[in-house]
């Protein structure tokens, strides 16, 4: 369950990151 959530959460900030760089 932990390596699933940390998966997810790092997704997450991946795609969040992605967003900022477009928006750049």
């Amino acid at each position: 369950v932990m390596t699933t959530f940390f998966l997810g959460l790092a997704a997450h900030i991946f795609k969040t990151k992605r967003q900022k760089e477009i928006k750049k």
